[in-house]
């Protein structure tokens, strides 16, 4: 079988490593190659027991053979060709983590982008692949599994929501239908690892999806950080309107940029969108309650976030057609600089208790 290189070795790109080699389905384990970008990361690998740990409620699933590499742009000399690439690093990490194999990546690889957020292939393709004929071939994966890591256990994850991946090309010159089997193999490989529960979709479903999970995310991941609260804090603020007008402001700001989404909607029909979108992040918030989501991960660290991959994307659109976007800026600057959006009081004194502060 052929090898399968995972870069990100976090909750969703250690879950499709678990799933490729520790539940191969159909037709059995897969070779994976984990690679460390970071070598604090490297050396908590070889000092622990090498394997990935899976809690289900009922049972821990373990799986073991990988094999690791440290990948760094100067000294790597690692020559070896990646064909089959699933890249699960931030947005934010993605040029420089990827800058360090490029020259192993060629136009019979083939890579799959597990990430929040859209807008990193532009970027990818200026600074590594300019030169469209020597581009590898692009596909994108959306999950909605539920992952956590398990608190001072390195490599040991909770699963946390059951979930499902929609996985195809990201535009219509990447279709695989007459590609060849080189070319197919990670992406059947994901389709056939039966603990993804993958399908495989055309390149315009795939856009549907992935704009539906950015625009959900466009609101839960800010504001939860804005307001340093769970996700469960959102769901209750639209359940009793506390930020039902806001959020109702950011849906139609959004639609009038994400046309792919309303394409099927007539204009008189958009409230009708907007409501089934407002109950769609009410479901999504309310499943994941207890979560914390990584952009409020991020803001705590001091880590720079991926609000310019997913709000920022937005006003960036908006700006291409001639729309202010002027509730989705202020989301953004807000992120950016750590300040509170005063949406009103507080939605619980105890938010803060609840979510570990």
């Amino acid at each position: 079988m052929q090898r399968i290189y995972v870069l990100g070795a976090g909750n969703v790109g250690s879950f499709f490593a678990h799933a490729l080699r520790g539940n191969g389905g159909r037709t059995g384990h897969r070779p994976v190659t984990l690679l460390f970008h970071r070598p604090e990361l490297l050396g908590t690998w070889k000092n622990s027991k090498q394997e990935l740990v899976f809690s289900y409620p009922q049972h821990f699933e373990t799986s073991k053979g990988f094999d690791v590499e440290f990948v760094e742009s100067p000294g790597n000399v690692d020559q070896t060709e990646i064909s089959h690439l699933i890249v699960a690093t931030k947005a934010t990490q993605t040029v420089e983590a990827v800058s360090s194999i490029a020259r192993r990546l060629t136009s019979v690889s083939t890579i799959v982008f597990v990430q929040n957020g859209i807008g990193v292939i532009p970027k990818l393709n200026s600074a590594l692949f300019p030169d469209p004929s020597r581009r590898p071939c692009y596909l994108a994966a959306v999950h909605t599994h539920g992952i956590k890591p398990q608190p001072n256990k390195p490599f040991h994850y909770l699963y946390a929501g059951s979930g499902s991946v929609t996985i195809g090309p990201t535009s219509a010159s990447d279709e695989l239908d007459s590609r060849s089997g080189l070319e197919r193999y990670v992406l059947d490989s994901i389709v056939q690892a039966t603990a993804l529960h993958a399908k495989e979709v055309d390149a315009s479903t795939l856009l549907s999806v992935q704009l539906e999970k950015l625009l959900v995310n466009s609101i839960i991941n800010p504001l939860t950080a804005l307001l340093n609260c769970n996700n469960g804090e959102i769901a209750d603020g639209i359940a009793d309107g506390s930020y039902r007008t806001f959020i109702e402001f950011l849906l139609e700001e959004a639609l009038e940029v994400l046309p792919e989404l309303t394409q099927r909607t007539s204009k008189s029909d958009l409230g009708f969108e907007k409501e089934r979108l407002m109950k769609l992040v009410e479901l999504v918030a309310r499943n994941t309650a207890s979560n914390i989501c990584s952009m409020l991960q991020d803001v705590r660290a001091g880590r720079e976030t991926e609000i310019d991959y997913i709000n920022g994307w937005l006003v960036e659109r908006g700006r291409e057609t001639g729309k202010e976007m002027r509730n989705h800026k202020l989301l953004v600057k807000c992120v950016k600089e750590g300040r509170s959006l005063g949406l009103g009081q507080p939605r619980g004194s105890n938010a803060r208790e609840r979510t570990g502060d």
